[in-house]
């Protein structure tokens, strides 16, 4: 299945948290994640994890340790920092394991045309 994010859309964000509330207490996987944006999946989803790049969020890390501590229900979500260099993909696990591919970060969506992508079950489990 395969859901249109445009940036022409005023319910761009309304699609984006259904989808991301439909993965239950998954995890959300994007490299680039922004502080930013953490308010918004404490507040509108279930998401319990998010897992972020060292390398592309070294400047945003303390910002999101203060954030975590600070906003209410902060200590609701774990975000974990990985190494990885061939992180790069962004995609929702939810909780019952089912993937969906995202095209762009989080902090592009509104900004950028993207896609939303379910993957069959034998190419999510990869």
């Amino acid at each position: 299945m395969r859901w249109s994010l445009s940036p022409d859309d005023p319910l761009v964000y309304t699609v984006l948290t259904r989808r991301l509330a439909a993965a239950g207490e998954g995890m959300l996987v994007d490299p680039y994640f922004k502080a930013e944006y953490l308010r918004w999946i404490v507040e509108a989803t279930s998401i319990k994890r998010i897992l972020i790049s060292k390398k592309a969020s070294a400047k945003e890390r303390p910002i999101i340790s203060v954030a975590l501590g600070t906003l209410p229900n902060g200590h609701t979500i774990e975000v974990r920092a990985t190494d990885d260099a061939n992180l790069h993909d962004r995609r929702i696990i939810a909780a019952d394991g089912s993937v969906q591919m995202i095209g762009t970060s989080i902090n592009g969506i509104g900004r950028h045309e993207t896609s939303m992508i379910s993957p069959e079950p034998a190419i999510a489990k990869a």
